[in-house]
C-alpha cells in the first residue's frame, strides 16, 4: 500500500480490505464455474436468479444490515461482499448438484 500512499491511515484501512478480499478471492472461480456450467447444459435463468440475487437484492438487504443496522460503516460493505459471494456459490451448488440428478 505504500506504493500509492504515504497516510498511515489509507494504509491501514486498504490492509484491512485486502486480508477481507483474501479471503473472497478463492470463491469466485467457483462462482465463475458454476455459472459456465449451468450455461453450457442449456440452464442459463438459474444464473440469471443468482445473478439477481447477488447484485440487488441480496446486496441491498445485506448491505443495509450490515452497514446501517449493525453499524459496520465501510467494513460491512466488505464483509457484505464477502457474504454475497458465498451465498451464491452455496445457491449454485445446490441447484448444480440438484440438476446433474435430472
Amino acid at each position: 500500500m505504500r506504493i500509492f500512499t504515504d497516510d498511515i491511515k489509507v494504509i491501514a484501512l486498504g490492509t484491512y480490505y485486502l486480508r477481507i478480499a483474501a479471503l473472497f478471492a478463492p470463491i469466485l472461480p467457483v462462482l465463475d464455474i458454476s455459472i459456465a456450467l449451468l450455461q453450457g447444459v442449456k440452464k442459463p435463468i438459474y444464473t440469471v436468479y443468482i445473478s439477481l440475487f447477488r447484485d440487488i437484492v441480496g446486496a441491498t438487504i445485506i448491505f443495509w444490515l450490515l452497514c446501517f443496522y449493525f453499524n459496520f460503516k465501510l467494513e460491512g460493505l466488505w464483509l457484505g461482499i464477502l457474504i454475497i459471494n458465498y451465498l451464491s456459490v452455496i445457491i449454485f451448488l445446490f441447484i448444480v448438484n440438484n440438476r446433474m440428478k435430472t
